[in-house]
């Protein structure tokens, strides 16, 4: 009787609303349309920063929207998701791979999420900031030696933030000269295939060779981190870490599907192999 009663509540309220917004148009829809002008022009100026800056959002928005997925789970920061990803992965033994670790909080809250012993953190940082940018940026402070944490802070970090510190290796260098096919080979020859890889990088041109270096390593059921995919150049797709992400996509065997969200920016895909998959996942 309860939701009968608040059924009917709504109904007439809906009435008496529809009524009073007809007669508050009434007026208006008879107006010829030189005083509709007017009036609009007095309401809302020709042109404001402020609204500007609103509706550029709102295209922002839109275009972040056209890229949402059904049913995709978010979450709003990435210390929610990892949680949700150990979850199901079950705790098991993992290769973690983080390229771009700055402070270390993201790779030192692993160590604490994914307890097993014989799990293995690896750390790729130039642990000089970023590189000279070869390409267009749109953000100011991505310049050379920008986000510089050492390596010795880093640790710092990682030992405050987690647990089982000694699982832990950092591998020193950009990634245009770190990332050699030797080192590929020790990781492949160890056969220590990635669970888990964390893209954080910022620069197309630092990307590149992460995903290069990656491909081998990785197995059916492998998850990919991507932080920030859209950062920068307003969210172009094609710039940036997700230019290099959709031209991997073109070249590699493996195939993804798209998994955990975090907010706008952040995002997680599953590794898969399917000669029917579609390329050019974002």
């Amino acid at each position: 009787m309860e939701g009968s009663s608040k059924r009917r509540s709504d109904t007439g309220w809906q009435a008496v609303s529809k009524k009073l917004f007809g007669l508050f148009l009434r007026p208006v829809r008879n107006m010829d349309n030189a005083k509709k002008r007017k009036m609009t022009g007095l309401l809302w100026p020709k042109y404001s920063v402020a609204i500007d800056s609103i509706n550029r959002n709102a295209e922002m928005i839109a275009t972040f929207q056209r890229f949402e997925a059904d049913g995709v789970e978010a979450f709003a920061n990435k210390f929610e998701l990892y949680p949700a990803i150990n979850k199901k992965l079950g705790d098991v033994s993992i290769s973690y791979l983080e390229f771009g670790v700055w402070q270390g909080v993201t790779l030192g809250t692993w160590t604490g999420i994914n307890t097993n012993k014989s799990s293995r953190f690896y750390g790729f940082d130039s642990f000089e900031g970023l590189p000279e940018p070869t390409s267009d940026t749109s953000v100011e402070i991505w310049k050379r030696g920008a986000l510089t944490t050492s390596e010795q802070t880093f640790m710092d970090h990682v030992k405050t933030h987690g647990i089982y510190v000694e699982r832990v290796k950092t591998i020193k260098g950009f990634y245009s000269e770190s990332l050699t096919s030797a080192l590929r080979r020790q990781y492949v020859d160890a056969a220590r295939k990635i669970a888990l890889v964390n893209i954080d990088c910022d620069l197309y041109e630092s990307a590149v060779p992460v995903f290069e270096f990656i491909d081998p390593l990785l197995q059916e059921g492998a998850v990919i981190y991507v932080d920030d995919l859209f950062a920068g150049h307003k969210g172009h797709p094609r710039k940036g870490v997700a230019r290099a992400f959709l031209e991997w996509q073109k070249s590699s065997r493996w195939k993804v599907v798209r998994h955990l969200d975090v907010g706008w920016w952040g995002r997680s895909y599953i590794v898969y192999l399917d000669k029917a998959g579609v390329d050019g996942t974002l």
